[in-house]
């Protein structure tokens, strides 16, 4: 297959890797902060308001995204359903706005480990 730009294959993977680095670490701070107190409160509200769920804060649920085999990664992007894969595990609020996100996540891992693993354990078990 050729590619349609006057650059490598490699350089244009580390291109897009490189920005998707730069924004990540430059938006994530600004755009999926950790919610607060009087936030999480917000949210348990919201949820009981509008799906009948008091209590609630948030809608977790992961997927996995597909992605070529890594050379010498051997099983641990293999996941149950045959392919390789990561996975990207979020939580949503009631209007189904990410809060919480987390990606990265070797795709044999099942999703309550990757959960134990992540941050969103350890924001939502305060």
């Amino acid at each position: 297959m050729t590619v349609p730009f006057h650059m490598s294959r490699r350089s244009i993977k580390r291109h897009i890797y490189q920005t998707c680095h730069v924004l990540w670490n430059v938006l994530q701070p600004l755009e999926l902060k950790p919610p607060t107190k009087d936030q999480w409160f917000k949210i348990a509200r919201r949820f009981g308001d509008l799906w009948d769920f008091p209590f609630a804060v948030g809608a977790i649920d992961g997927k996995h995204i597909a992605l070529n085999a890594l050379p010498k990664s051997g099983s641990m992007y293999y996941c149950y359903k045959g392919f390789p894969s990561i996975v990207l595990m979020a939580v949503s609020d009631a209007d189904s706005c990410f809060i919480l996100v987390d990606c990265g996540q070797y795709g044999s891992i099942s999703d309550a480990g990757v959960y134990r693993t992540s941050q969103i354990s350890k924001l939502l078990e305060l």
